[in-house]
């Protein structure tokens, strides 16, 4: 017997009874007198009800935030998407806006110069090994372009055309020296051929060669396209006079042209793929040729 109260099991049934014990002192002192098996049940079972809801709020704030995810994902869907529409009408804006632009300076020209034919183009590459501004345009052959076609906006000169894709051209811009161009000024009523320079294309001019040493130009004279050759039509702004100077040699001078446009920056232009050559032009023409 003594044995026992050593031994666990005894050990066990104190526990026990103390546990007993205590959860009827606790009713007692609680106002209540449920009886044993139910406070049993009771000290038992609610904690075990507690952790049982608190895994349940887990589990359904588990499933709520997956919920909310797919939710979340979905609208993010939907921003993209509409937000890919608006970048695909603005885009469209820009192009109806360009080419509202375009048309709006071909018709300023046409007003302007009722015999040219046109096709407007847009820059769509630059050479950049170019010193001179050379570019690329996005109409060719098949649109009816052709090698020497003068290029120009509704400010001025451009180039001309110089190489001939069916769906692209190359434009050599007034810059480059390979280019002569005949040209007047209608204050003096001089005539000359302005090229490309070497010297002066990093600033973006032109120059106008073998001029007379009592040339009567000024700093601020316009020049604009003669006609005389056939190559351009006459007319068209070229640039103005930035300075006049004399020739190495000393026997004429030369001027210093600022072309009105600004051929190294130019997005839209308009190729002259025909115009009327004028009896004058023809006549000057001629005139040149046999004094050559």
């Amino acid at each position: 017997m003594k044995d026992f109260f050593k031994g666990k099991i005894f050990k066990v049934i104190v526990a026990v009874v103390a546990l007993l014990i205590g959860i009827m002192v606790y009713q007692a002192a609680s106002g209540g007198f449920a009886s044993l098996p139910e406070a049993v049940v009771g000290t038992v079972v609610t904690p075990i009800v507690k952790i049982s809801s608190g895994i349940s709020d887990s589990v359904a704030g588990f499933f709520n935030s997956i919920l909310s995810a797919k939710d979340i994902e979905k609208e993010n869907k939907e921003l993209k998407s509409e937000l890919s529409e608006a970048y695909e009408k603005l885009s469209d804006y820009e192009k109806y806006k360009n080419e509202n632009e375009r048309l709006k300076e071909m018709l300023g020209i046409k007003e302007d110069h009722p015999d040219y034919k046109m096709e407007a183009a847009s820059v769509i590459g630059r050479d950049s090994a170019s010193a001179f501004g050379k570019f690329t345009v996005n109409k060719g052959s098949l649109n009816g372009i052709e090698l020497n076609a003068p290029v120009i906006t509704d400010d001025g000169l451009v180039g001309i055309v110089t190489h001939v894709g069916p769906t692209y051209s190359v434009v050599t811009t007034i810059l480059d020296p390979e280019i002569n161009i005949g040209i007047y000024n209608s204050r003096t009523r001089e005539t000359g051929v302005v090229s490309g320079s070497v010297d002066l294309s990093d600033d973006g001019k032109t120059k106008l060669r073998l001029l007379p040493r009592d040339t009567a130009l000024l700093r601020g004279d316009i020049i604009e396209t003669s006609g005389i050759g056939g190559m351009f039509p006459s007319g068209i702004l070229l640039g103005t006079v930035d300075s006049i100077n004399a020739e190495n040699s000393g026997v004429s001078m030369y001027a210093e042209i600022r072309p009105i446009v600004d051929v190294t920056r130019v997005s839209d232009v308009v190729i002259v793929t025909d115009f009327a050559v004028t009896e004058n032009q023809t006549n000057e023409s001629q005139e040149q040729n046999t004094q050559e």
